[in-house]
C-alpha cells in the first residue's frame, strides 16, 4: 500500500508528504494551509493569487509559484517531484499538470477528497 493510500484521517503520518497544490482561490488557499498544519510540504503552483493569501503563505513558509503557463507549471512540478497532486475546482481534468501526474503514477486528489480524508 503506497503511503498516501493510508492517509485517511487527521491522525495519519502526512508529515513531510510533498504535495503539489494547483490553483490558488479560497479552495486552492484552504487546502495549501490545511497541509501545512498536517505537516505537509505543499507546493501551490497557479495562474493568479490574491496578495492576502500570498502574505498568509509566505508566513507560513509555504512555497507558491506564480505561472503564466501550463508548461511552467508542468515544469515545477516535474522539479517538486510529489507524492500527491491536489487541484482546485476550477482546474480541468485535461490540465496539462494533471496529465503530467497521471503519467507519473501519482494520485491527483479535489479538496473534496482531501476533506474526507481529513
Amino acid at each position: 500500500m503506497s503511503r498516501v493510500a493510508g492517509l485517511t484521517s487527521w491522525n495519519a503520518d502526512w508529515k513531510g508528504l510533498k504535495v503539489l497544490v494547483v490553483g490558488m482561490g479560497v479552495s486552492g488557499f484552504s487546502v495549501a494551509d490545511t497541509l501545512w498544519e498536517l505537516g505537509c510540504e505543499p507546493l501551490v503552483v497557479t495562474e493568479a493569487a490574491s496578495v492576502e493569501h500570498r502574505a498568509i503563505l509566505d508566513a507560513l513558509g509555504v512555497r507558491c509559484v506564480i505561472s503564466s503557463t501550463s508548461a511552467d507549471m508542468v515544469e515545477h512540478a516535474n522539479e517538486f517531484d510529489p507524492d500527491l497532486v491536489i487541484v482546485s475546482p476550477g482546474i480541468l481534468p485535461e490540465h496539462p499538470v494533471v496529465s503530467w501526474a497521471a503519467n507519473k503514477a501519482i494520485q491527483v486528489w479535489s479538496d473534496i477528497e482531501l476533506a474526507w480524508r481529513v
